[in-house]
């Protein structure tokens, strides 16, 4: 892809339009474009291609092709990044192959100044107040509650964020499934749901795209009969244009 990163702003309207994160996981290069694709024709336009898998880095590589495809030829703007980013080494990896944002389930200060280097928005995750705090510490408002199910569902996600609504916006990814998004989708603190359960695959990795677009499809009707997002003003400033000062602090 020719195109840079989206811009943290960017990516913030994006999901808060989106209200849904595809979360991806695939076997096969060759399958990343046709999971964007069955998404897409659902009405999921915000795709997370894991790094999973051995197939995962050329999978987003063809994924952002074909994202690029679509929108030339008069689709709509699907947004494909990378998730289970864990070194600096994928951050720089999935900038060059043209990831437009990187979520990691975890936040490390190494991990945030990879993607600063890279100009590549980044969604870390979080679970307790201590990494909560770490993440705003480096003006990351856009925080992953994971593993979402695990640490209490939507109750816990209530009782993690209601410290920092005026701070943060999150996205509970892990274990979220139809049935539990329209839960989430009502806390004022959650941005946008991550979700694995919109893929649909075959033993031998192979994308189910009619199903996959029918769950992108009910998925997209949750979201549509949700609240509306409620972005915090900062919400959609770039964390990175103080974070070097921010970062040299004790």
């Amino acid at each position: 892809s020719g195109r840079p990163p989206a811009s943290h702003g960017e990516l913030v309207r994006a999901l808060a339009q989106a209200r849904v994160l595809a979360v991806v996981t695939v076997a096969r290069a060759d399958q990343g474009p046709v999971a964007v694709r069955a998404l897409a024709r659902g009405g999921v336009n915000a795709v997370e291609i894991m790094l999973r898998t051995d197939a995962a880095l050329d999978a987003l590589s063809l994924a952002v092709e074909e994202a690029d495809r679509m929108l030339a030829e008069g689709g709509p703007t699907v947004l494909v990044g990378a998730g289970t980013v864990l070194s600096a080494a994928q951050a720089r990896e999935v900038a060059a192959r043209g990831a437009r944002f990187a979520v990691s389930p975890g936040f490390s200060r190494v991990l945030a100044s990879a993607c600063r280097e890279a100009c590549l928005p980044f969604v870390p995750g979080v679970c307790t107040p201590t990494e909560a705090q770490a993440a705003l510490a480096e003006r990351l408002s856009v925080l992953k509650f994971y593993p979402a199910s695990s640490m209490g569902g939507a109750k816990g996600l209530k009782a993690l964020a209601d410290p920092y609504k005026r701070d943060a916006r999150f996205v509970p990814t892990g274990g979220v499934t139809q049935d539990t998004l329209p839960e989430y989708l009502a806390l004022p603190n959650v941005l946008a749901v991550g979700g694995s359960w919109l893929l649909a695959a075959d033993s031998e990795g192979r994308v189910d795209a009619e199903e996959t677009a029918r769950r992108a499809a009910t998925a997209r009707a949750a979201a549509d009969e949700a609240p509306a997002a409620k972005l915090l003003p900062g919400n959609c400033d770039d964390p990175w244009a103080a974070a070097p000062a921010l970062a040299a602090q004790p």
